[in-house]
């Protein structure tokens, strides 16, 4: 399974209202395979990624979680 495979079954568990345990561990494995530091805003605190029969829209999360670029350690210069 891909990063961006595992991170789209995440999502859509989290999706589901899974246990308070369960979700602590999906955090945490979110912190690790998430290039976006903010991917938890997507599904928490925001449901502009939320299709109208509220349903995660769990592409568009993918692709604003994917779209961020890191830093270089040297700012880039």
């Amino acid at each position: 399974m891909t990063t961006k495979e595992e991170i789209a079954v995440l999502l859509a568990e989290f999706w589901k209202g899974p246990t308070e345990e369960r979700t602590e561990q999906k955090d945490e494995r979110m912190n690790v395979l998430s290039p976006d530091p903010g991917w938890s805003n997507y599904i928490y605190y925001s449901d502009a990624l939320v299709k109208s029969d509220w349903v995660l829209d769990v592409t568009d999360v993918l692709d604003k979680i994917f779209s961020v670029r890191p830093i270089a350690p040297d700012g880039g210069a």
